[in-house]
């Protein structure tokens, strides 16, 4: 299934800087919406879905 979406910059008073990302799929059945902290790691920018996922790989701003 392929979705397109939007993003803007957000900020959580518990989590901090981010993203707030809004999926939908292209046949609009299903919609998501979902925040990704912003952090820098060894100087490159990376979005993660929470603190406790710290552990997996976050998504590297392109």
């Amino acid at each position: 299934m392929k979705f397109t979406g939007t993003w803007r910059h957000d900020r959580l008073d518990d989590a901090g800087p981010g993203a707030l990302v809004k999926l939908t799929s292209v046949t609009g059945d299903l919609t998501c919406e979902r925040f990704f902290v912003y952090f820098k790691y060894q100087g490159e920018e990376r979005l993660q879905m929470t603190v406790s996922e710290a552990g997996q790989e976050p998504f590297v701003r392109q």
